[in-house]
């Protein structure tokens, strides 16, 4: 449990500036690319998709950065987020209905962001969009 409050944390950090760098940097096929992978996401209106397609809309951020330090970071980081990810959608069963299309709205929320070029709030959006598990999963520590 502390190795997934501790990848938690970090992905809060690392994906937080990556969304920051992608905001001021994409470029039209990034952005074609992060709406290809929340499209895949969010096929059925009230899921959030498997944890791959999850990774995928995530990894699309990082890319979009165009940092390649900030990539390889996230890489290695990747089989950690993983762990977490099912750890989440697992505890995401027991959440009410309501938590499954406000994941959904998240995700649309920091990609409209990081359209919009607006980097200071996509940073914000994603570190909240992660802390909501890692807030829960801090009682367990």
């Amino acid at each position: 449990m502390s190795d997934v409050l501790e990848c938690q944390e970090m992905r809060m950090l690392v994906e937080g500036e990556m969304a920051f760098l992608a905001a001021e940097r994409w470029a039209p096929d990034d952005m074609v690319r992060l709406e290809a992978a929340l499209r895949d996401m969010s096929r059925e209106e009230d899921e959030l998709g498997t944890v791959e397609e999850d990774l995928a809309f995530h990894a699309a951020i990082v890319a979009a950065s165009h940092n390649k330090m900030g990539m390889a970071v996230y890489a290695s980081m990747m089989p950690s987020i993983r762990v977490g990810m099912n750890m989440q959608r697992g505890v995401y069963k027991l959440l009410p209905k309501s938590r499954k299309p406000q994941g959904l709205k998240e995700h649309r929320a920091i990609l409209d962001l990081i359209r919009d070029r607006n980097a200071a709030e996509v940073r914000a959006a994603i570190h909240n969009h992660i802390s909501y598990f890692h807030s829960d999963l801090k009682r367990y520590r």
